[in-house]
């Protein structure tokens, strides 16, 4: 009998709630056969992006080409600014040169900046992000010096107004500094990151670069070439780097395993994906058995109990709760539920639990498909399975509510009684008796969910209105929250923006922050708005908070937009002078070459006008 997409959620969820229970016998069903040799095999990768040998010096004479033409390029592509910009930055501001700790802390600065500046390319997937971020953290760590010299020679224009009133000697003192080595977790990011967007001759040449200045990869690198792949949905390209790995003699982590799997799933290669599953339970089951065999002579098998209470062998990882997790949402977005329910049998032979997060994984499925009455009482299952449900969990079915508010998941309401507040009221109820407090904070963590992942805006009411009736005000996150959302709107919810400010000016209780306040700026940059966006900005050294770059950037962009170049001016003058919208400093290092490249590229049009 073919049974429904709703009909093998339900009987998913049960199977969630057997692997929970500790049968006597664990009896590990049927695998299919590993070859053994490939553990021995020194296979080579098969994807053209990669030699034949081990990363050659092909690729390394690649980057030093590569670095000379980029340092030959500042003028058109923000090089040498980038460079000298941090360069000078963190020199000491009386021309003395910077101290070891300040360098540290200005390196790590720049690390988190880099990183935040490649996660957000990474989900605009803008590549040419991704090259300015690596061209400006091989100017910050480069052994080439004389190259940002040379680059600082090309760079004209409002580089000297940037620099106004700043003695060169802390920025040649900081060229002869000793070299300053980039962190293999930065390196393993460029690398993750170009392989997700397919360049995968970038990557390979990051690895080189990271080679090269004498930091040794490891098994993290191996893993952001795969999860890299895993992103970019590339099949080939992740069994291509496995076979690679193992050849070069590195045993996979977990990690590696669970990014395998995942990454094959989700390219469409779900068979393979469970292959890769069972393979690593064979692998461990083998090396568990021997172990055994060792110990006690004579004894071949191995019983359910010792399978539960065992742990990795060696460096023969056993798959785990976050492997099986990994694996069943894969398969569930490939709408693939008789194989999820194949895996969660799996993992009970061994001997491995389901959590919280297995079963918020087969909740959300279920609830869409309209099972929310099943749901509701596979949740209170959980409870007495000793699994407790989270904030996500209620989350999830507070969602499931308002997309089908006609499904009879609760009693009836007493009559004059608000069915949606009501409903909430249960179910917060019941997230109390779990032990999870109905307070502000988790007020906040529903509603980030309901507007976040669900965009559930009847549901976010629903609970502004329980807090409401239980006297409890929303915070400057939550209010943040709530901005978000209707800037985000097509086209953008002005009328409720502002009738949210209304709000915030009269909750004496709510201080607005200063991610608040950006969010504000940058939604009304968005739309054009150029005057609410220069009101909140000045209201920000009123209030005694310093934008950061990023905003300035977009603030600036707008008005370049609108050709506002009296505001343009207004800004960079603040800027240079420290005084007006940055009178209370600037923070971050996010989109401070990218604010600075905007500014240069219109300098003729505003120039004049900062000098009268």
């Amino acid at each position: 009998m073919v049974m429904s997409w709703k009909q093998q959620s339900v009987r998913l969820m049960r199977l969630a709630t057997l692997s929970c229970l500790r049968p006597k016998n664990f009896a590990c069903e049927k695998r299919l056969k590993v070859d053994e040799n490939v553990r021995r095999t020194r296979a080579h990768f098969l994807s053209p992006f990669f030699s034949p040998q081990p990363f050659s010096v092909v690729h390394s004479a690649r980057i030093a080409n590569r670095s000379t033409e980029e340092a030959c390029d500042g003028g058109r592509d923000g090089f040498a600014d980038a460079a000298l910009a941090i360069l000078a930055s963190d020199t000491g501001r009386k021309g003395q040169s910077p101290s070891s700790k300040g360098r540290v802390s200005s390196q790590k600065e720049l690390e988190v900046s880099l990183l935040g500046r490649l996660n957000r390319a990474l989900e605009e997937k803008n590549l040419r992000r991704v090259d300015h971020a690596w061209r400006t953290a091989r100017a910050w760590y480069s052994d080439g010096r004389d190259a940002l010299s040379d680059a600082k020679g090309l760079s004209g224009g409002a580089e000297g107004l940037r620099h106004a009133g700043k003695s060169q000697s802390p920025v040649e003192g900081a060229q002869s500094e000793a070299r300053l080595k980039m962190s293999v977790n930065l390196y393993n990011r460029f690398i993750l990151v170009f392989m997700a967007l397919k360049q995968h001759d970038r990557a390979v040449d990051v690895w080189n670069d990271m080679v090269m200045t004498g930091q040794q990869p490891t098994v993290e690198s191996w893993h952001a070439f795969i999860d890299g792949c895993r992103k970019a949905r590339d099949a080939k390209g992740i069994e291509n780097v496995w076979r690679r790995m193992l050849a070069a003699g590195v045993r996979p982590d977990a990690w590696c395993w669970t990014s395998r799997i995942h990454g094959l799933i989700d390219s469409g290669k779900w068979e393979q994906g469970i292959d890769a599953l069972q393979q690593m339970g064979t692998i461990w089951l083998e090396a568990a058995k021997s172990r055994k065999r060792r110990k006690r002579r004579g004894e071949k098998s191995i019983d359910g109990t010792e399978i539960s209470v065992m742990g990795d062998v060696g460096d023969s990882i056993k798959p785990n709760t976050a492997t099986i997790n990994a694996t069943i949402s894969a398969l569930l977005r490939q709408r693939r539920v008789d194989a999820a329910e194949r895996v969660l049998r799996w993992a009970s032979s061994l001997g491995i639990p389901s959590d919280v997060i297995t079963f918020n994984t087969l909740l959300r499925p279920m609830i869409k498909s309209g099972s929310i009455s099943e749901a509701m009482t596979l949740v209170r299952e959980m409870e007495s399975l000793g699994v407790k449900p989270d904030v996500a969990t209620f989350t999830i079915i507070i969602d499931g509510l308002f997309q089908d508010p006609t499904d009879p998941i609760l009693p009836t309401p007493k009559a004059g009684r608000d069915t949606p507040i009501t409903a909430i009221t249960d179910i917060l109820a019941q997230m109390e008796a779990v032990g999870i407090p109905a307070n502000v904070r988790s007020y906040g963590t529903l509603i980030d969910g309901l507007l976040g992942a669900h965009k559930n805006l009847p549901a976010t009411r629903a609970i502004l209105a329980h807090m409401a009736s239980r006297g409890i005000k929303p915070s400057t996150h939550i209010y943040t929250m709530l901005l978000m959302h209707y800037f985000s709107q097509t086209p953008p919810d002005l009328p409720a923006i502002e009738a949210l400010w209304r709000c915030v000016c009269l909750d004496s209780a709510c201080v607005p922050d200063l991610i608040f306040y950006e969010r504000m700026i940058e939604g009304y940059a968005h739309v054009g708005d150029t005057m609410k966006m220069m009101y909140f900005l000045n209201r920000l050294p009123r209030e005694g908070k310093g934008p950061s770059w990023y905003v300035l950037g977009k603030v600036v962009g707008t008005l370049v937009e609108k050709e506002n170049w009296e505001g343009v001016a207004m800004v960079v003058s603040d800027v240079l002078e420290g005084k007006g919208v940055a009178e209370g400093g600037i923070n971050g290092w996010n989109g401070k070459d990218e604010f600075w490249d905007l500014v240069n590229g219109v300098e003729g049009r505003w120039k004049g006008l900062i000098q009268r």
